[in-house]
């Protein structure tokens, strides 16, 4: 066997060697590239000072913040919907969705304090979504007392005509018991839901830029299911110590439509 055959054997191992190495790095890569962290802060939405041992749950993996108000949560798998929930005490819960498809994302997120202001128009939204996915018929008083007698909503826009089309948006306070009995007729499920309000609150009016989030189950003969997600405003008044629903309108484009047979 000569020597040009024993060196041209052994380039040939060195480079399959190396060709096996170059796809396990590849592999490793696309593996890696798969997975991305999150990192940020949980601070005061009011004074903007950070909230130690707050919980922020990112698609079931949790992590405490700091003194600083920061957390960091490592390795997450890339997802196109994950569940964001921060809690901390003394803070109103946070809660939203978002997508992961990065190897780092900076996600800053801003709490408001049960005592600020604005409590009291969290606890109206919570109510009156709450009263609404009771599906009930005698809660129709209790709805309404959540609207001023001048509550109107905005019929000219497309995105909130397409509501109130829709049966969970009330175009007027006069309508409003036949909005909620249609509700119930036509719905077997519904959850109501005003997520991440942000309040500006002026003397005796208030103005909520927040999200409206609603999934639906209709009954037969023609069951389906369908979820809307979509910004939104309403405008509220101080009456007698009670804060109510004056106006609302969407906001802009819808960010999720979907509707399919049960």
């Amino acid at each position: 066997m000569g020597l040009h055959y024993i060196l041209f054997s052994l380039l040939i191992v060195v480079l399959v060697v190396f060709a096996g190495c170059g796809e396990d790095s590849q592999e490793d890569e696309a593996d890696i590239a798969k997975a991305g962290d999150i990192q940020g802060t949980v601070t005061n939405k009011e004074t903007g000072e950070p909230i130690e041992n707050a919980t922020v749950d990112i698609g079931g993996n949790t992590a405490l913040t700091d003194s600083e108000g920061r957390y960091v949560l490592e390795g997450l798998s890339f997802s196109s919907e994950m569940d964001v929930l921060v809690n901390a005490t003394d803070y109103n819960g946070y809660k939203d969705t978002i997508s992961l498809n990065q190897v780092l994302l900076l996600l800053n997120i801003d709490l408001e304090p049960i005592d600020s202001p604005s409590a009291s128009i969290l606890e109206l939204l919570e109510a009156f979504s709450r009263e609404i996915e009771t599906l009930d018929l005698d809660r129709i008083p209790t709805i309404q007392s959540y609207l001023t007698e001048d509550y109107t909503a905005a019929k000219d826009d497309p995105a909130t005509a397409f509501g109130i089309l829709a049966g969970v948006i009330p175009p007027d306070y006069e309508t409003l018991p036949e909005t909620i009995e249609n509700i119930v007729n036509k719905y077997d499920k519904l959850d109501f839901t005003f997520a991440n309000p942000n309040i500006e609150i002026t003397g005796d009016s208030a103005v909520v830029l927040m999200r409206f989030e609603v999934y639906a189950e209709t009954k037969p003969p023609e069951p389906k299911k369908w979820e809307i997600v979509v910004d939104g405003m309403l405008e509220l008044k101080n009456q007698e110590d009670q804060w109510r629903i004056s106006y609302w309108k969407l906001v802009g484009d819808f960010l999720k439509f979907e509707s399919e047979p049960l």
